[in-house]
């Protein structure tokens, strides 16, 4: 909890010193009294203008406080300190500040056509910071997938974190790549073959068949996935065929249920 809302307070706060210019009170008000039309008689670009029109340096110890809670969070999560953590943390943090950056500009910009400030780009913004600064398992499905697909703000904050680490009860279980995880826990591949012609037998000694129609077949196989296309290959000619990865969501469902990162004395029979 202390790195995702380090992480997520940390890029909020450096994103308002540097577009805090862009916010709407600030940029409303320069547009409502007009003194917005003196920065086009300035010799200086406005947009470099609007940024310092609101540059606080005192906000600095802001940055402080929230570097100090992602350093606690990431010195006791347990992780293993190295390049690619360090790089894709540092990435997050990138992506946050230029998100909340570019929602403050469309924002400002929108106050150039309404009178109030725009109550949606507040929801985005400062809710948005709040939203991301929990795990998203802890919220309905419709709204995982609205701010994972629609407004990509889980992938900037939660996704990277957990891509590093499953926590369980306060306790590290995993820190690791993805694909690493998918290997040994993500249970069987798919792939479906669509053959020229139906076989007579779809059956492929070494895999298992999880389902067959007219011209088409599906087999579960465990490892890489270029022995068992050979062999299907071999049994009669293909027209296609797709290879079906685990879901991730699976197969982390699957690890706490089977309690599969759990030391053997703290496994929990499965209901």
């Amino acid at each position: 909890m202390c790195l995702l809302y380090g992480l997520a307070e940390l890029a909020f706060v450096l994103m308002d010193i540097l577009f805090g210019g862009f916010d709407v009170p600030n940029l409303s008000g320069h547009v409502r009294s007009g003194t917005l039309s003196t920065f086009l008689l300035r010799p200086a670009p406005l947009t470099l203008q609007v940024f310092a029109s609101d540059f606080a340096l005192c906000r600095v110890a802001r940055v402080v406080l929230a570097a100090a809670i992602a350093g606690y969070g990431l010195t006791h999560a347990g992780l293993s300190l190295n390049a690619v953590t360090a790089l894709l943390l540092l990435s997050s943090v990138l992506g946050m500040i230029a998100f909340f950056g570019a929602l403050f500009v469309v924002g400002g910009t929108l106050t150039f056509w309404t009178v109030d400030s725009v109550e949606a780009m507040n929801v985005l913004t400062y809710g948005g910071r709040t939203l991301i600064s929990y795990p998203m398992d802890i919220y309905s499905r419709a709204l995982r997938r609205t701010f994972t697909f629609i407004i990509p703000a889980g992938c900037l904050s939660s996704f990277p974190v957990l891509r590093v680490m499953i926590i369980d009860h306060g306790q590290l279980l995993f820190d690791g790549q993805l694909n690493d995880l998918q290997a040994r826990y993500g249970g069987a591949r798919q792939v479906q073959m669509d053959f020229e012609i139906p076989p007579a037998d779809p059956h492929t000694p070494g895999l298992d068949l999880l389902g067959a129609g007219d011209v088409r077949a599906v087999y579960a196989f465990h490892g890489p996935a270029a022995a068992p296309i050979a062999l299907i290959t071999a049994h009669a000619p293909i027209r296609d065929l797709t290879v079906r990865e685990p879901d991730i969501d699976s197969t982390i469902r699957r690890i706490y249920e089977e309690g599969l990162l759990r030391p053997p004395h703290e496994m929990r029979p499965v209901p």
